[in-house]
């Protein structure tokens, strides 16, 4: 069960017809918290214990800092905010990722359910950059799975704010990614920070041609200090599960299977896009996006790193 609403649909298929109980919401909450259980973002993947993740991302922070300070005067030194820019992905599926699900309270490893067939695989990756002043990229990048042999001819039909790229498992790639590299938006003589994958460590000349400095942060702590991980992706994705549950309504009709590829392909560029400007219309303030577990890490830290 990925919602309240669903633990009240399945209490009122177990009550006796006749009964005056309406499995209210008030009931509901009352229920998850007798038995509990909460309404959890999913991860999928365990996640490694803040004081366990102290070390390294001191480590991770006091790096950033020196080549700061070789790079020029000042506390930014040539890397002002407007010049620092961070890049992850996002995976979604055609209708749904069940982005939250019914889980024990204060669970750190909280797998998503299946449930829906093919339209609950990977439809699309999407790629999100963001930087910490100044105007936003505006283009979003989503890579859809196949050999991109339609491309020119359904592009024009793409939402013009979208970049497609193609990859037979809409996965990111080493290929994809050198063609992604040459294409994003970001001023030369720019930091950007990116998580782990393998592919993101391709593609070095093109980030020299185009004075990109990399900076991979620490391995399994994207929830720490990756910003796309904590907000903005986090912020797109629940957009995008909460503009097609409205076309998952719609399913049972058979919308979505009745649909080529390429109006697939057309839909999904429009929801995302939607996605995209309202996550970025909501101002993030300072400390807003961050849980427990980044308050925890901070406390930890906040004196060892020099």
């Amino acid at each position: 069960m990925t919602s309240v609403q669903d633990v009240r649909e399945r209490a009122l298929t177990l009550c006796p017809g006749g009964t005056p109980f309406r499995a209210s919401a008030s009931w509901a909450q009352r229920f998850l918290g007798r038995k509990h259980l909460s309404l959890l973002r999913a991860t999928n993947s365990s996640r490694v214990p803040v004081e366990d993740a102290a070390a390294a991302m001191i480590k991770f922070h006091n790096a950033i800092r020196r080549v700061v300070r070789k790079s020029g005067e000042g506390p930014y030194g040539a890397y002002p905010p407007s010049k620092r820019y961070n890049l992850d992905e996002v995976g979604s599926g055609l209708l749904s990722d069940y982005v939250r699900t019914i889980a024990e309270t204060g669970s750190d490893h909280v797998w998503a359910p299946g449930g829906q067939g093919g339209k609950s695989r990977r439809f699309a990756t999407i790629v999100v950059l963001i930087r910490a002043a100044g105007e936003q990229p505006k283009k979003l990048i989503v890579i859809f799975s196949g050999k991109g042999t339609l491309h020119d001819v359904e592009q024009p039909t793409y939402h013009p704010d979208v970049a497609v790229f193609w990859q037979p498992n809409a996965w990111m790639d080493s290929e994809t990614w050198d063609a992604i590299v040459r294409s994003m938006e970001i001023e030369p003589d720019s930091l950007l920070y990116l998580d782990n994958l393998a592919a993101h460590r391709a593609a070095d000349d093109v980030m020299k041609q185009r004075r990109i400095l990399p900076f991979w942060g620490p391995k399994g702590l994207t929830d720490v200090w990756q910003p796309v991980d904590l907000n903005v992706g986090k912020q797109i994705k629940e957009r995008i599960h909460k503009f097609m549950r409205a076309v998952q309504e719609r399913d049972d009709t058979g919308y979505v299977d009745a649909v080529d590829a390429k109006t697939k392909r057309r839909l999904f560029t429009q929801v995302i896009s939607l996605a995209h400007h309202s996550a970025r219309r909501q101002q993030v303030k300072r400390g807003e996006p961050f849980g427990s577990r980044q308050k925890r890490f901070g406390e930890l830290s906040k004196r060892q790193v020099t």
